[in-house]
């Protein structure tokens, strides 16, 4: 099976059934990871984080595939850029999603971890590059 379509089988898993259950747990993950996250998010609606992570998802997924930042994407970099994500925190983003991976599909193994972290590691790398620049820029 081709890493495209590891990489939607086990997004599919997650989501279909599991939908709850794996929002929970990533947050869970990632706020013990950086617990500043939940400061740079609070007051966010619960449902309205859980949507922006899926859409996040979606948004990388498109960058992998076509190459090309949309508006969508440099809007997700703004917004957290904004909030004053730095480029770690991507970094534990990721791998916080493949902790989360792991607790929810028992069937997840380290060729859907490779899946994973290739189709959204362009899209992380745009967002990084953005943290980095409004970092400097703050000085």
């Amino acid at each position: 099976m081709n890493t495209v379509a590891l990489f939607n089988d086990s997004f599919e898993k997650c989501l279909h059934g599991r939908y709850s259950t794996f929002f929970e747990r990533f947050y869970r993950n990632f706020e013990q990871r950086q617990p500043e996250v939940r400061r740079m998010f609070q007051g966010t609606d619960v449902q309205r984080r859980y949507d922006m992570f899926e859409e996040s998802i979606l948004i990388l997924v498109d960058y992998s595939a076509n190459g090309t930042a949309s508006e969508n994407l440099e809007r997700l970099a703004t917004l957290h850029t904004r909030k004053g994500a730095t480029p770690e925190m991507f970094d534990e983003w990721m791998d916080a999603l493949i902790q989360t991976l792991r607790e929810v599909d028992p069937q997840f193994d380290d060729n859907a971890e490779f899946a994973w972290r290739d189709i959204l590691s362009t899209g992380l790398e745009y967002l990084k590059n953005s943290a980095r620049v409004a970092i400097q820029k703050r000085g």
